[in-house]
């Protein structure tokens, strides 16, 4: 799916309150462990935006890899708070 045809369909699902499940961006709050941080995930979508996010059964190898995208990502976001300080 092209990026403007995810953007349509995400505006669609928001505009329509269509309940749909979409892979997105979503703020974690205690979902795969993950508290505080904007991860790319499945959620439903409607009228509120992200309604829920659907945690799906990761594997070992599944779940390692997300761990290391979310400390990769919180890492990156320490390094822009630390930078921002400084300015």
């Amino acid at each position: 799916m092209s990026p403007a045809w995810a953007a349509l369909d995400m505006a669609e699902a928001i505009i329509y309150d269509k309940n749909k499940i979409i892979a997105t961006c979503a703020l974690l709050e205690g979902e795969y462990g993950v508290n505080g941080l904007f991860v790319g995930v499945p959620a439903i979508l409607n009228k509120e935006g992200v309604a829920k996010v659907i945690e799906a059964d990761l594997n070992s190898a599944e779940k390692e890899a997300l761990a290391k995208s979310v400390a990769g990502v919180r890492n990156t976001c320490d390094e822009v708070e630390a930078m921002l300080k400084t300015m």
